[in-house]
């Protein structure tokens, strides 16, 4: 014969079951609040330098403003792994196929012959990792010229150095800076403001509000050999004006 099942044992599970329920249900919403009001004080401390729907949009905008967090610790200089020597030999074929060209230094019989040594063993490319940027150098120890391309984590090329042993050919920078752009993929950015140049030799600054990336170009041909330096950035609304004031 079957016994009946009692209900009344299920009464001292079930009151401890609601008791636990009321006891830490009150900390869950807590937690959910405290949450949510953190996100908020992260979200109005950080209000004013947020990348705006432009920047978000654009590819190397969203890369150089997730990189900027990244603070360089230091680097070491090393040999360039395959991807990088990519990079180098793509973008420096897109150079010379720009504007720029004209700044780009010629590898000599000499150079091909002696590359630069170190650690006993003899690359042409060396890599310096400062925080999310990758600074691959060639130096062309024949003709005593030297040209290093900036780029960002994913390989998109942000900026060069030229050294040149001789002047460099005569270019109009704002030529120069609108063939960095067009080879960083900014052509669509409608919103450069001109700024005043800073740094040595001859100087031009633009700054992107909406995608928060600055542009400059300086080149200085005054010592008897040749310097440039074109560079893309990001950098917050708060921080330009504050160049702009000095």
């Amino acid at each position: 014969m079957k016994k009946k099942f009692d209900k009344r044992r299920l009464l001292p599970a079930l009151t401890l079951a609601a008791l636990a329920l009321a006891v830490l249900a009150p900390f869950g919403w807590f937690a959910a609040r405290d949450a949510a009001l953190d996100g908020r004080r992260l979200l109005s401390a950080k209000d004013a330098d947020m990348l705006g729907e432009a920047g978000q949009q654009n590819a190397l905008a969203r890369r150089l403003y997730l990189d900027r967090s990244k603070a360089a610790a230091g680097y070491e200089t090393r040999p360039a792994n395959a991807d990088e020597t990519q990079w180098f030999a793509d973008a420096r074929r897109a150079l010379e196929a720009s504007a720029l060209g004209v700044w780009m230094p010629e590898p000599t019989a000499a150079d091909a012959a002696t590359p630069e040594t170190a650690a006993g063993e003899e690359h042409e490319l060396w890599v310096s990792e400062e925080g999310a940027l990758r600074r691959v150098a060639q130096s062309l120890t024949g003709s005593g010229d030297g040209l290093t391309l900036f780029f960002a984590s994913d390989g998109t090329l942000t900026g060069l150095q030229v050294n040149a042993a001789a002047p460099l050919a005569a270019l109009e920078l704002d030529k120069a800076a609108d063939a960095l752009a067009e080879l960083a993929g900014l052509e669509a950015i409608n919103d450069w403001q001109e700024l005043p140049g800073k740094g040595y030799g001859e100087a031009l600054a633009r700054y992107s509000p909406g995608t928060q990336l600055y542009l400059h170009v300086n080149v200085d041909n005054a010592a008897g050999g040749g310097f440039a330096t074109l560079g893309l950035a990001s950098l917050p609304p708060d921080s330009v004006a504050a160049d702009g004031d000095e």
